[in-house]
């Protein structure tokens, strides 16, 4: 648990726009975040703490931690576009399990208005189409970048990942990050 990134102020924020309170279980998908859901009044919100905090959330196959999480909702909603390829629990193993439930798990408005703004931009781009891609692992965007080179006039490699480019091509990068061991690279 780092406090940092505790949701714990998001969950006083939520109270205060919602000018109701807003309960926030500690932990993510365990019998006191069961307890806290099923004490909620009608129309009452709980906010889980990060999922990050739960050692289940990175094998993205703990069973009783993503039982928790599927049996604590009516529904999944995942409205966070830049996670959904994503294999952690939270983003594959709970909608998952919802769905195997008879529940549903569907992606939000968010993800759906940046799909059509992808697809629009993609099918029919306009001219020079230049794509800017950053962020920490060239693995993470591979299949992206090869398919942007394939629509694009220009693709624009920035970040931590340009290092991984960089010593690719024979170049030095000190004590940056880089994927040294991409043999694709």
């Amino acid at each position: 648990v780092e406090a940092e990134f505790s949701l714990a102020p998001v969950a006083t924020r939520l109270g205060e726009l919602l000018g109701k309170p807003v309960g926030l279980a500690g932990a993510t998908g365990g019998p006191a975040s069961v307890a806290k859901a099923k004490a909620l009044p009608a129309g009452g919100v709980l906010v889980l703490e990060n999922v990050r905090f739960n050692k289940g959330e990175k094998k993205g196959d703990a069973a009783a931690y993503v039982a928790g999480l599927a049996g604590l909702a009516d529904a999944y909603v995942n409205d966070a576009f830049g996670t959904c390829h994503r294999t952690e629990a939270s983003m594959h193993a709970v909608p998952v399990a919802m769905k195997q439930q008879g529940k549903p798990a569907v992606s939000g408005f968010l993800v759906e208005k940046e799909i059509r703004y992808l697809a629009d931009a993609i099918g029919t781009p306009k001219r020079p189409f230049v794509a800017i891609l950053g962020g920490k692992k060239v693995s993470d965007k591979i299949a992206v970048i090869e398919n942007l080179l394939s629509i694009c006039d220009h693709v624009l490699i920035g970040g931590a990942m340009a290092y991984t480019f960089a010593l690719a091509q024979g170049g030095r990068t000190g004590k940056s990050q880089v994927e040294a061991d991409k043999g694709y690279l």
